[in-house]
């Protein structure tokens, strides 16, 4: 039971500075991120659990330190002391001002999966890289219709980090409603949504 609370206390410790190190990305960084090669890597669409309309598609997910979708790996290994780079691509069907992005994890605690909000919402816009293919940028903090766009956020994994294992995110980006904050509400929440990625078993290593 010590040991199974251990593990409880160190994933919420380890999603509580999660939530804080999704850091700023200015132009010098996403230059350097957007230099990186990637292959899409594991995940998978949670917004079927919503009902709230549905405002992109052709989603793809990059993570430099998970593994490729086609690959016998099932685990998304941070190495503690090694920046984590989480890119999303996507296409919007309508125009979506005012877009914010909340992080949602299910962590394991005393022997059960517990499901909880993490970090307050923060602007995609203001807070990482969100760009268009034709190089423009959010459009009332948010993004417009028929554009394709990438998402790009950078984790920072540091040595300090907890030791945890089988953490599962849901990464949410959607329109900020100021009437719908309670984010352990989520689900309910009426505004259109661009989309939710699960990305499963989380692991930091050394």
């Amino acid at each position: 039971m010590a040991t199974m609370l251990q593990l409880g206390n160190n994933s919420i410790l380890f999603l509580i500075i999660f939530s804080i190190c999704l850091s700023i990305i200015n132009a010098q960084d996403a230059t350097t991120v957007a230099a990186v090669e990637e292959s899409e890597t594991i995940w998978s669409s949670c917004q079927e659990d919503f009902k709230s309309p549905i405002a992109a598609k052709d989603v793809k997910v990059f993570v430099n330190q998970c593994p490729p979708v086609n690959g016998s790996e099932t685990r998304c290994k941070l190495t503690k002391g090694i920046d984590a780079v989480l890119k999303i691509q996507f296409k919007t069907i309508a125009k979506v001002p005012s877009i914010e992005r909340i992080i949602v994890a299910r962590v394991p605690v005393a022997g059960r999966m517990v499901e909880m909000p993490y970090g307050p919402s923060i602007s995609p816009c203001e807070n990482s890289s969100t760009i268009a293919d034709d190089g423009s940028e959010c459009v009332d903090n948010g993004v417009v219709a028929d554009k394709n766009y990438t998402f790009t956020s950078l984790f920072k994994v540091l040595k300090s980090f907890p030791t945890v294992e089988n953490i599962s995110v849901r990464i949410i980006v959607r329109q900020k409603l100021d009437d719908h904050k309670k984010l352990r509400l989520y689900r309910k929440h009426p505004g259109p949504m661009l989309f939710c990625i699960l990305v499963p078993n989380i692991e930091t290593t050394d």
